[in-house]
């Protein structure tokens, strides 16, 4: 390289510093060995060897180089004469050796010469090739498989175009298990729970798919302790798993003795990595408090330092395998930058292609299945670690997706295959499901159906679940329903969306699967801490279309009593509200239980997004249902028992006292003069204005978000975009010029091409 530099400068000085002649020579003499990739080392001896070829005389097509330099001078311009004047003479810094040869062309020789003895000296001693000419590697790969957040979903749906299901993920890993070098494992948590095909087994169905794809740690969510925390230890203690259950940040509250294993160790080409465990802090706030009654779990980012500064001694590389959520995990990696990785789980965050945050790599691989994240640590031959890297696969090449609160918001429109870690085009289509995976996932819908035939109780009534009777009034399933929901969650009220519940049971035996068949969405039980004047809000919104439409989001209560009055206004109608015995109290915060679809936005309830959700318990509504109907001394009797009132006459002060109603915001007398209701209408009353500015202030805050989500989405494209073109360009076949060249480099190189050619210089040219 410092040769061909030395070249470069004496030719300047032959031709009397004329620029655009040295940029031509320059080109010629060291073009192949500008090609080299500064990432490809390996690449350069075999350049080098390329380039002192090329330089022979014997190679140059019978034109010999003192003929080459005598034609450059002749085509010398005075325009590119005038415009070399003007660079700035080279200093004797400049030189790197001031022995310099008489002439050029005896100069031009001797380093042809010495190049080609120097290749022929590194042809001994470089790597073996194979059939292939493919270079033997310098690197060995280490991966780590990583999933997170399946919440159940064990099974790949079959008019799915996103989800995997496990016997997908097997194929995967095994594809990459003969890639990589190494290769384990891992799964950060909210596995086990979520769906019919793990909760009836609570959870051993997919501890068991754990262990038959081979899972080596895996970190305990939040919802892992949705079945109580006896059962999980019974579940993770098992000593024939193949995996080991960690997380150093939670402890018993007693003793403060850990509840499980700190860490697992891992060991690579001499290395040992040890990968930790750190759970959600905030995890007695998302499942149901008995659950974790007894335990405690400390902060995040505390336990983090302690478990680097105990460990770091013993390995010479450090992973988290965190439920944290991916700002957390950011924040960790601000807070020790120790860490090598970051593997997390909670915010079902789609972290593309990974993460760095200073030298630590964070991924996180989505939800529900719809993504498998790998992370690659890549060592020399000495052990080490000298790259870290991440991608995502996906089996759908476009697609949407929602936010981790369920709204249909378009976070990224389309993910192309090659920026998701498709690196080798897998696509559904050539994905296959495993078959003994995909038996066993056979065996556990054989077992389910036996379970949903499990006689949980009886109806001594029809049960009303009718869509146009839900939709628009009470009935005496409904009630049940939000009954049980409300007993469930230990909240004052709830709020059960009627389009949530599916069909009419009639009376006599009721099974598991006929709860199911009355609630088969996955919703969860949730509950949030809110004013009285929201919940009012809410039950306006409620029966704003009323009496012309159904609607969905017509809401069933518990634990309350309403009055509706459709001759008044929209917006209006809520004229008696008590909880229990007591009128509603528009200042008064109030538990309210309902579903995480709900109180996300869902079917326009934009005022409940406003507030922290105060407990997420992960407990699906039909579960909460059947238990409901277990906990019965008895065949159930659920009546219409006048809970929801809907007049479409005019109500008055008595006649709400009849109902045992105190009105609610009276705005005028019980019976308005004429021409009253006009006027009112005409001129909005004071707290009509403000719940005008209120249902303006929350569609401001919805069109703020789409735009901020248009936003992430635009920069995130524009990203893929730039990787895209990277990689690409990476790619191409060709010889690039040197990082300092300027467009002059270019301009002389194509005013020269057919010079170029005939000297042979296009025999450099790389071919991938």
């Amino acid at each position: 390289m410092f040769k061909q530099e030395r070249v470069h400068r004496k030719v300047l000085r032959k031709v009397k510093k004329q620029f655009v002649t040295v940029t031509v020579l320059g080109g010629l003499v060291g073009l192949g060995a500008q090609a080299v990739s500064a990432q490809e080392e390996v690449e350069n001896q075999s350049t080098e060897s390329a380039t002192t070829d090329k330089l022979a005389p014997e190679e140059a097509n019978d034109q010999t180089h003192e003929e080459a330099l005598v034609e450059l001078e002749a085509q010398v311009t005075p325009n590119n004469k005038s415009e070399v004047e003007e660079v700035t003479p080279l200093t004797e810094a400049d030189t790197v050796d001031t022995q310099a040869v008489s002439t050029l062309t005896e100069e031009i020789n001797e380093e042809a010469e010495t190049d080609k003895e120097k290749a022929s000296n590194q042809e001994e001693t470089k790597p073996v090739e194979n059939k292939d000419n493919k270079e033997k590697k310098k690197y060995r790969r280490a991966t780590i498989m990583h999933t997170n957040d399946f919440h159940g979903r064990l099974s790949a749906k079959g008019d799915s175009r996103y989800d995997l299901g496990f016997a997908h993920v097997k194929t995967l890993a095994d594809k990459y298990r003969e890639l990589a070098d190494e290769f384990i494992m891992v799964d950060a948590g909210d596995t086990i729970h979520g769906t019919n095909e793990t909760n009836l087994s609570e959870g051993k169905n997919a501890i068991d798919l754990l262990n038959k794809l081979g899972y080596k740690a895996f970190v305990p969510g939040n919802h892992e302790f949705n079945y109580g925390l006896d059962r999980l230890l019974e579940l993770t203690n098992n000593e024939e798993n193949t995996f080991k259950t960690i997380s150093s940040n939670v402890e018993y509250k007693d003793t403060g003795k850990q509840v499980f294993d700190s860490f697992v160790e891992w060991e690579v080409f001499g290395r040992k990595i040890g990968i930790f465990g750190i759970t959600a802090q905030d995890t007695p706030t998302t499942t149901h408090p008995k659950n974790v009654e007894d335990i405690r779990f400390t902060d995040e980012i505390e336990a983090t330092k302690k478990q680097v500064e105990q460990l770091s001694e013993q390995f010479s590389h450090l992973v988290a395998l965190t439920h944290v959520g991916h700002n957390i995990d950011k924040k960790i990696a601000q807070a020790v930058p120790e860490l090598d990785v970051i593997i997390g789980g909670h915010s079902h965050t789609p972290v593309i292609g990974g993460e760095m945050v200073g030298n630590t790599l964070v991924s996180q691989a989505w939800e529900y299945g719809k993504m498998i994240g790998l992370a690659h640590l890549d060592f020399d031959e000495d052990g080490n670690l000298v790259k870290k890297t991440a991608e995502t696969i996906t089996l759908e090449e476009n697609f949407e997706l929602k936010d981790n609160r369920g709204k249909q918001e378009n976070i990224l429109d389309v993910l192309p295959s090659s920026t998701v870690g498709n690196t080798d085009d897998i696509k559904r289509e050539t994905v296959k499901e495993d078959p003994e995976v995909k038996a066993m996932l056979d065996k556990f819908k054989a077992s389910l159906d036996e379970k949903l035939n499990e006689v949980i109780g009886e109806s001594s009534v029809d049960l009303n679940g009718a869509r146009d009777a839900v939709r628009k009034r009470e009935t005496n399933l409904a009630n049940f329903v939000a009954d049980a929901i409300r007993e469930f969650s230990g909240a004052d009220i709830s709020l059960i969306n009627g389009g949530s519940i599916r069909t009419s049971l009639a009376s006599g035996e009721l099974t598991v699967g006929s709860v199911i068949e009355v609630l088969p969405f996955i919703n969860t039980v949730e509950t949030i801490n809110i004013p009285g004047r929201e919940i009012k809000d809410a039950l306006e919104h409620s029966v704003r279309l009323l009496p012309e439409e159904q609607n969905g989001g017509f809401l069933q209560i518990s634990g309350m009593k309403v009055a509706v009055d459709l001759t008044r206004p929209v917006g209006d109608r809520i004229v008696g509200v008590s909880v229990g015995d007591e009128p509603l109290d528009l200042d008064r915060t109030y538990a309210v239980a309902s579903s995480d679809f709900t109180l996300a936005g869902g079917d326009g309830y934009d005022m409940f997004t406003k507030y922290e959700i105060a407990n997420v318990s992960g407990e699906l509504f039909s579960d909460a249902v059947i238990n409901h109907i277990k906990a019965q001394k008895g065949p159930i009797n659920p009546k219409v028992d006048g809970r929801i009132t809907i007049s479409d006459k005019a109500l008055t002060d008595s006649d709400l006292q009849e109902l045992g109603f105190t009105r609610l915001g009276a705005k005028a007398a019980d019976q308005p003069a004429e021409g009253a209701s006009e006027q009112a209408t005409e001129q909005p009353t004071q707290e009509e204005q403000a719940n005008n500015a209120k249902a303006q202030d929350s569609q401001d805050t919805q069109k703020a978000t789409d735009k901020t989500a248009e936003a992430r989405s635009t920069e995130k494209e524009a990203l893929v975009e730039e990787k895209l073109q990277e990689e690409n360009e990476q790619k191409k076949a060709g010889v690039r010029l040197p990082d300092t060249a300027t467009g002059a480099w270019a301009l002389g190189l194509i005013g020269l091409t057919s010079l170029v050619s005939g000297l042979g210089t296009k025999k450099f040219a790389r071919k991938d």
